[in-house]
Order: C-alpha cells, then structure tokens, then sequence
C-alpha cells in the first residue's frame, strides 16, 4: 500500500491526540499525544490518519518514499558459438542466436476502501428499542450501500477505522434495524446490519369509491383497492390458553409473526406473515415467557416468566401431582462479557420511569440473550466477564419499558416494553409563602422540565479532578447543574447542556495516572489513559453535541 510522511504541528495550549496506521508494519497507533507547539513527523499508510482535534496543522509531505523514473537497459540479442559434430568428425561452427527477454516490472494498483455513504440525521437508540420509533435522538452513520434497506455494513466514520460505536437500534421509512455490536472502536471491516421489526401495526387494505360523472349525469362508483405493504414480521412457535397458567402448561400448538425479532420486545402480533389479524383474545407463549394478546394482535399488559406466574391452588384429591423443576440450562461464555444499560430504579413502575431522568444508574446485563434487558435474564451492579453482584429487587426502566426484579438474585421476571406510557408524573406538593404584604401571594417553586443529558464520574481515589466543560467558543454554562466545578473524588457532577460548538471537552487534572472512558446515549465512543492536565474529546470527530445527546465521561484509577 502507498506511504505518505506528515508533519503534524500543535497549535493549541493543551495535549491533542491523533490516530494512523504505521507505514512500515501497518500496526495502528491510537490516541497518539501531541504536545502544546510541539512538531512531529510520522510515516503512514494513505487515508488513515484521524483527529479530533482541529488545531492539530497537517502538513502532507507527498508520497514516501518518493517514486522516480529509472530507465532499465534493453539487452541486446548476442549470437553464441555451438560446436556440432558430425558423423565426419569434421567440427562445424554454427551461430545460433540466443534471445534474452528484458523483465517488465508491473505495478500493482493499491486496494481502496469500500466505497461509505453518508446518513445523517437518522434515528437512534444504543440499547433502547422500545423507544426507537419515536426517535429519541439521531446519529450520522456510514454504509456501504446508499440506505439502510440496501446497506450490509455500518461504519461510524467515513474513513478508516471506527473512532466510535455504531451499535444499536435505527429507523429507516418505518423499519427498525439492528445493528451488530462486533465492529466498535479501532474496528475497520464494519458491522454488520440486520432488519430487527417495524414501528407499529402494518396498513390494511382500504376500499376507496371513486365516482365517475358521465354526460348523462348517472354516477358510476368505481372501487379502487390501495396495496398493502408487506409487513416485516417475524415466526414465533407458542402455546395458548385462557389464561396464562393454561398458556404455559400448554405446550406449542401453533405459530404466529410479531414485529420484532425477539419475543418479549413484541408490540404487535399477526396469525400469518403477510400481516393478518382476528385472533382469539387470549394468553400465548414463547420460550417460557408469556403475554396476553388481544383480537387485534395487540400486547396487553406486560410479559412475565412462567416461573413467576402463580399455580392456582389444586382440590385436595388422592393423586398427589408433582410439580417439574426446571433444568437450568448452560450458555456458552460470549466474547463480549457484558452489555451495559442506563436505568431508573424504584419500588413501583412510575418511580422507576421517573427516576430514569433524575436520577439514572448504570447496571450490567448478560449478552447471551442479545441486547435487552430482556426476561430471564439478571442485572448486576459490577462490570466483569462475567459481570457480578446482582441488584436490588423492585422495577427498573430506560424510560419507555419497566423491567421487574424479583427473588433477591437479580433476575427479570416482568417486564412492559410500553410501560411507562401513561403513567402519572410526580410532581412534588407546592406549598405556598405566605409574606408580610397587604395581599397573601402563593409563590410556587419553578419545576425543570429539562432533562439530565451531561454525568461527569469522578471514581478515581487520587487527586485527579474534572475542572471544566468548553468548547471552540469557549466555556459551556449548564442548567441545573448539581455541583460546581471542580468535580473531586468520588463526586458526580449531572447537568444540562445545551447545544454547543465543535469540539466539546472536558479539562482534567492531577498528578497521578488515571483512565478515562467517554459515552454518547449510552454508546462507548472511546477510551485512555494520562497523567496532568489534558482536554478529554466529548464526541467522535470533535462535532457538536446536541440536547438529545447524553454525555457521560467516567474516571477511574
């Protein structure tokens, strides 16, 4: 592959980072620090170099090394003496000519990266699918096709490897696609997509009368039928009943499509997979995991574990019925030890979907069941491979599904993927002042309608402190800021910021080693660790950060 030689120069006042590929052992170099005015060179392969910082000044050198034209010497045929002999024995001296070819050196052309198409703007959650379709943030994406219906692979920038994660769920003309968490930071092949369900119910065919006035004023009704879409849908074996004990002691009786991939994430179910409806209102089940389904198809109420539901009390007879344990079945140690989720908590449904806006927490799941939470499965407070130590009983929730844990080892055994919809609002009791004026005023204390979309973690035990929030115009003021500046050990700073200019960071210092971690909506954009004073990259590319994205920068030893 061709070789270029930069020459880099910091012009700013603090450390910047930049990222290549080696151009003598195409090893990639990542986060590599460039001092205040300090000047390096560096060799690397074409199109790799990247930064999120613009006040690095990049000087292309041209290609390396140098290619000249050298002129190669024709090698001239030479005629050869060869003695023949004779059944005479008289010697005869023959000439024969000898032809030497000259070599040809050939050039082999440089592979190019696939081709990456822009899309911006496109809808998108990292873990939470039960809000997509109401597109709860956007996010610019690249793919190897020209949308995501035609695309195979994602990348989350337009050239070389990832600077951050394109893992999640997003929406594209009503289809929700999933994409795969097996290409995230440093990764340059892509990750791969895949269709995951569709936003709401499928169109059904509509009969429209069209009438056609004729010269003798008689009104011919035309009937013209609108086609109907064929839904994305997916098969699901179930058992059914009446009710959800019958369902789960039924065993499987049939097949029905439902519009996510996974069971418990349904919304909506069909009895074929062209999308018909007319169900017999009732309980089904999947894999252990049951819901009530209306004659619409419609999911009613949330999902529950038929380990959970309650076995109605049997007659006393004289057969005595033994009551099977389930055998715990042995999943495979993924790659990936953990999936991680930002979630409210709470005793009932509506404090865990209130409290995911004041006052969120990050937990741990599994990633045997894909990305969730999803019933069966168990949250944990401490990352790991495997992660450990399980949370509390009571409801959790990303703040559209609640999530139910019960029988003290964290396990999900309930959950509603609309669940906190509809639900009221707790808003605190406003008591009036009463002042020494000629007139009593009830003053009532101003509500913040803005949600917390900055957390700063400060867990490291050293003496290393987040000083500040800024940008390319400077120092970025928060609205309802819940500590001043600056955030010391053990501390957590939340926040609303507003939309800011390019290159948000975070200023941190200290005289000791720590790491650092960022997080855009729950994503992994990336990692590092330093020692003193540096700017910390709050996005990938060093573009803004807007209202809907969610900022979280963790520290640690």
């Amino acid at each position: 592959m061709a070789c270029s030689k930069y020459n880099l120069t910091n012009t700013g006042t603090t450390i910047v980072t930049f990222n290549y590929q080696r151009c003598d052992d195409a090893l990639w170099q990542y986060q590599v620090e460039l001092l205040p005015n300090e000047v390096k060179n560096i060799w690397l392969l074409n199109n790799t170099y990247s930064s999120a910082f613009p006040r690095i000044v990049v000087v292309d050198e041209g290609e390396f090394p140098s290619l000249t034209v050298t002129s190669t010497p024709s090698i001239t045929a030479s005629a050869t003496p060869t003695k023949t002999p004779t059944p005479t024995n008289t010697p005869t001296n023959t000439n024969t000519p000898t032809q030497t070819n000259t070599p040809t050196t050939t050039q082999t052309p440089t592979p190019t990266n696939i081709l990456r198409t822009t899309l911006s703007n496109v809808c998108h959650s990292a873990f939470n699918f039960g809000s997509i379709c109401n597109c709860p943030g956007t996010a610019t994406i690249f793919v190897n096709g020209t949308s995501l219906a035609d695309s195979t692979l994602v990348w989350s920038d337009q050239f070389g490897p990832n600077t951050g994660n394109p893992e999640g769920y997003y929406t594209e003309d009503g289809i929700i696609y999933l994409v795969s968490s097996g290409c995230s930071v440093g990764c340059i092949t892509g990750a791969t997509i895949e269709v995951y369900g569709t936003c709401g119910p499928t169109p059904t065919p509509t009969n429209t009368q069209t009438p056609t006035n004729t010269p003798t004023n008689t009104n011919t009704p035309t009937q013209t039928s609108s086609p109907t879409p064929t839904p994305v849908i997916f098969a699901f074996p179930v058992g059914s009943g009446s009710t959800a004990n019958e369902a789960c002691a039924s065993g499987t009786v049939g097949t029905i499509w439902g519009n996510f991939s996974i069971f418990n994430d349904c919304t909506q179910f069909y009895l074929d997979d062209i999308g018909t409806t007319g169900f017999t209102a009732g309980f089904y089940v999947n894999s252990s995991i049951v819901t009530e389904i209306d004659t619409y198809g419609s999911q009613v109420g949330g999902m529950d574990s038929c380990a959970v539901i309650p076995t109605p009390t049997p007659t006393p007879t004289t057969t005595t019925t033994e009551t099977p344990t389930p055998t715990p079945t042995t999943t495979p140690t993924a790659t990936r030890g953990y999936y991680e989720y930002t979630l409210g908590s709470g005793a009932t449904p509506n404090d865990a979907c209130d409290n995911f806006t004041s006052s969120p927490n990050t937990v741990y799941g599994s990633v045997s069941g894909g990305i969730g939470p999803n019933i069966g499965e168990a949250l944990y407070q401490t990352a790991g491979n495997p992660p450990t130590n399980t949370v509390a009983d009571g409801y959790y929730s990303n703040g559209t599904a609640w999530y139910l844990v019960t029988g003290g080892s964290g396990l999900i055994t309930s959950s509603d993927p609309n669940g906190c919809s509809g639900l009221p609002t707790q808003t605190p009791t406003q008591t009036p002042t009463n002042t020494q004026t000629p007139t009593q005023t009830s003053t009532p204390t101003p509500t913040s309608t803005l949600p917390i979309n900055l957390i700063f973690n400060n867990n490291a035990t050293t003496d290393v402190q987040i000083d500040g929030f800024s940008d390319d115009s400077g120092p970025i003021s928060l609205n309802f800021q819940s500590i001043p500046f600056p955030v010391l050990s053990g501390q957590t700073l939340s926040g609303n910021h507003p939309t800011t200019d390019t290159n948000p960071v975070a200023a941190v210092s200290g005289s000791s080693t720590y790491n650092y971690a960022v997080y855009n909506n729950s994503i992994f954009i990336y990692s590092g660790t330093s020692t003193g004073s540096i700017a910390i990259a709050l996005s990938s590319g060093g573009v803004p950060v807007y209202t809907n994205d969610v900022v979280q920068l963790d520290i640690t030893d």
